[in-house]
């Protein structure tokens, strides 16, 4: 009988030790886990910013590329428009040059005519007013223009004049727009008829001979605006000597299109070598400690898996050794405590003891 208990007790401290070893390789598994996934997660970090790290020197140098070939391309479009531009302003120089050339005879016609003019009417005393347009317009008018140009006059002068002193100055009753109009139709038309009297009437021929000079000078003015017209729309500008602004333009196109190439070849490069090469420098720095990441994660893993198949070994020994015997009940520290007390009390089985230690916990349950 006490070898029987001996066996017994051996029996559950096997069981108990059993147990311990597979509880502590469970919690050393999760341990190792645990840290397995730490280092894979510092891992991945680390490539990660290795990879933004290449990534934003890549965009960083082929900024820099970018701005160097724009700047240059800059230069030469800053020329070209330059050269575009004087070449533009010595056309346009050489054009007004040629049109008054080929109107010069007839702006001295015109000249000469004013000074005729002039003297004509210095020559037979009629006021210098008498000359201008404004005179023609108002009280010899002839052409369309001077018509309507004193038709404009008489609508200034009598009416939106008395219409405007009436609203501002004077009381609005018919009376006063009465009176308001044949004030101003009396001073001003009176001042208009001898205005007239003492010019257009007095210096009839005078005035007559300047209307022939003054449509002579509008004639040749005219002719001079048809020069200029015919001179700016001849498309032919091989006579204005533009050769050598012709020859900087071609020579900065050719320029262009050189530096263009020039900046296909350097971005080509770039993807195809310069990219790979900022890539490989950076990489290279952090080989090392990748590589020392990548070994600590790799044993961590082995170790893990030896824990594992550990864990799994215990696993199955308590699977086929104790829990058929014991259950898994009383597969626990504290069940394998009762279970040997119970046996140390006189239990001649472990069955028995398995019925004393639930016949225990039956009566300490209170009654329900």
């Amino acid at each position: 009988m006490a070898e029987n208990r001996e066996n017994m007790l051996q029996f559950l401290d096997e069981a108990k030790n059993a147990l311990t070893i597979w509880q502590e390789s469970g919690a050393a598994s999760d341990r190792l886990q645990a840290e397995a996934n730490r280092l894979e997660r510092t891992l991945t970090q680390e490539r990660t910013a290795l990879r933004t790290r290449v990534d934003q020197e890549i965009r960083r140098k082929r900024a820099e590329l970018e701005k160097t070939y724009s700047k240059k391309e800059g230069k030469l479009a800053s020329s070209r428009k330059k050269v575009s531009d004087d070449r533009s302003k010595a056309y346009q120089k050489r054009v007004k040059e040629r049109a008054a050339a080929e109107s010069a005879d007839t702006r001295r016609q015109i000249q000469e005519a004013r000074r005729n003019l002039k003297d004509l009417f210095q020559a037979n005393g009629v006021p210098g007013f008498c000359r201008s347009s404004f005179f023609y317009a108002v009280f010899a008018p002839k052409s369309i223009g001077e018509i309507l140009g004193c038709a404009l006059f008489f609508l200034i002068f009598f009416g939106v004049l008395p219409c405007a002193v009436y609203y501002f100055l004077t009381p609005r009753t018919t009376l006063w727009l009465v009176l308001t109009f044949v004030i101003d139709v009396v001073l001003f038309g009176g001042l208009y008829i001898v205005i007239r009297r003492a010019t257009v009437r007095k210096y009839k021929e005078t005035i007559e001979d300047g209307r022939r000079h003054r449509d002579f000078i509008r004639a040749s003015k005219k002719q001079v605006k048809k020069i200029e017209k015919g001179v700016r729309k001849e498309s032919e500008e091989s006579q204005y000597d533009l050769g050598e602004f012709d020859q900087k333009l071609d020579s900065l196109s050719k320029d262009q299109e050189a530096m263009a190439g020039e900046r296909n070849r350097a971005f080509e490069e770039f993807d195809k070598k310069t990219r790979d090469e900022i890539a490989s420098s950076i990489l290279e720095g952090s080989r090392e400690r990748l590589s020392q990441m990548e070994r600590e994660l790799a044993e961590a893993r082995e170790e893990l898996d030896r824990e594992r198949e550990k864990n799994a070994s215990w696993s199955r020994e308590m699977d086929e050794k104790y829990v058929p015997v014991i259950g898994e009940e009383f597969l626990s520290q504290s069940g394998l405590e009762e279970l040997r007390a119970a046996v140390e009390g006189g239990a001649g089985s472990l069955n028995e003891a398995i019925q004393r230690v639930r016949e225990k916990k039956a009566a300490a349950e209170p009654d329900k």
